[in-house]
């Protein structure tokens, strides 16, 4: 796990200069084991239902990133079943989480679930490149061309729940398609443009223009 973090942080923040976590010039950032039912000094750890981690603050505000016990499982039974190499899994996951956290340094969690959700799942698909679980989510594009990019991922807007809590991390291909023909840079500078308006798709037209 340590490993796949310090791998996301290269891939991430060094090469390709999104924002650190907060706090990481000087703390290192916390990874915690949890739905164990063991309480920490700020409250239980909880991973939210049908999740294998969680990117959270502490009670203090700094970032971290929660992660269930079956996760090993997960990882090795895929293994098991060949889907992917041994840590795979456990890389993406953790790759996606710590992005995450470098969008709350961004500013940009929570403004647009599709693109939030899509740029951390393109993030953790970049550092396991056509990993099983990303291409998983991608189904849902090839099998609903119908819903919309800036679909918001609920059940309002798409009528199917399974697909609607899918969808958003679907939109990875998006990213990284424009990472393809366009250039990684131009993803970097659309999720780290503050100064933009906070519409994803606006602040992507704004630097198209």
């Amino acid at each position: 796990a340590r490993e796949a973090l310090e791998v996301a942080y290269v891939l991430q923040v060094v090469e390709r200069g999104f924002e650190e976590p907060d706090g990481m010039s000087i703390a290192r950032l916390n990874v915690y084991v949890g739905s164990t039912g063991v309480t920490s000094p700020f409250g239980p750890l909880e991973v939210v239902a049908g999740a294998l981690a969680q990117a959270t603050s502490d009670s203090d505000g700094w970032p971290i990133i929660v992660v269930r016990p079956d996760l090993w499982l997960e990882d090795a039974q895929g293994v098991a079943q060949g889907y992917w190499a041994p840590g795979d899994a456990l890389a993406f996951v953790l790759a996606h989480e710590f992005h995450h956290t470098v969008q709350f340094a961004e500013g940009v969690y929570g403004q647009d679930q599709w693109f939030w959700e899509g740029m951390a799942t393109w993030a953790g698909e970049r550092q396991v490149p056509d990993t099983v679980p990303a291409w998983a989510f991608a189904r849902v594009v090839h099998e609903y061309p119908e819903i919309a990019l800036e679909a918001s991922g609920t059940e309002r807007s798409i009528p199917d729940a399974e697909v609607a809590s899918v969808h958003p991390y679907a939109t990875f291909l998006f990213p990284r398609f424009l990472a393809d023909e366009l250039g990684p840079d131009l993803v970097v500078g659309w999720a780290t443009d503050d100064g933009g308006p906070p519409d994803a798709l606006a602040r992507l037209h704004a630097l198209l223009a």
